[in-house]
């Protein structure tokens, strides 16, 4: 379980460093599919999932 939340937290980590820069859908159904793990796996990163919730939001009204 502690692997699965470290591979996670690095996952999370990419998708956050390289959010400003995707332009793709894929991205956003990739954002979408990782919140939804985390919600599963690690209930305590619920505030981080809603912050990359928000951020996915925000990158959609800049278009």
């Amino acid at each position: 379980m502690i692997g699965i939340t470290i591979g996670i937290i690095a996952v999370v980590i990419l998708f956050v460093l390289y959010l400003p820069y995707y332009e793709e859908p894929l991205w956003r159904l990739g954002g979408l599919a990782l919140v939804i793990i985390m919600i599963i796996y690690i209930p305590w990163l619920w505030a981080f999932a809603v912050f990359l919730l928000i951020s996915a939001l925000v990158a959609n009204y800049k278009e």
